[in-house]
């Protein structure tokens, strides 16, 4: 049998209800620690592998960004025609740091497309999330 070996880079925290019980438990995890994978060979690893799905690829910024604004920015706050559009416009965008608000980032347009879906804000907000900012997420 061949043997997993795995590094943690981080405590692992598990959060569950058991039996109606909350519980919050935290385990760090021997960084040497290895398993018996229960895999033969590298060819029987392969297989293995080539039968598995394709894990859906993590969301770009741009991406999640843009989702947000066509769901929430709609109709006469419309900011774009469609995705490809978007993820156009926001390639030319800084990404900035997640919790800008006032700044010239991807992020800063995230948050106001964000709050744009609330009770409505969108004719607020969808125009400080379009590229140009509205002269709020514009500057450093």
């Amino acid at each position: 049998m061949r043997k997993i070996g795995f590094k943690v880079l981080a405590p692992v925290v598990m959060v569950g209800t058991l039996w109606g019980c909350d519980e919050i438990r935290t385990q760090t995890v021997d960084a040497t620690a290895s398993v018996d994978s229960g895999v033969e060979s590298d060819a029987q690893q392969t297989a293995l592998d080539a039968n598995l799905p394709d894990a859906a690829p993590m969301r770009t910024t741009c991406e999640e960004y843009c989702s947000t604004a066509l769901a929430n920015c709609t109709d006469d706050n419309q900011l774009y025609v469609g995705m490809d559009e978007c993820l156009t416009s926001c390639a030319g965008l800084p990404e900035g740091t997640s919790g800008d608000t006032n700044v010239n980032s991807v992020y800063c347009r995230s948050y106001h497309a964000t709050i744009a879906g609330e009770n409505g804000n969108a004719s607020t907000h969808c125009p400080h999330a379009s590229v140009g900012g509205a002269g709020v997420c514009v500057g450093d």
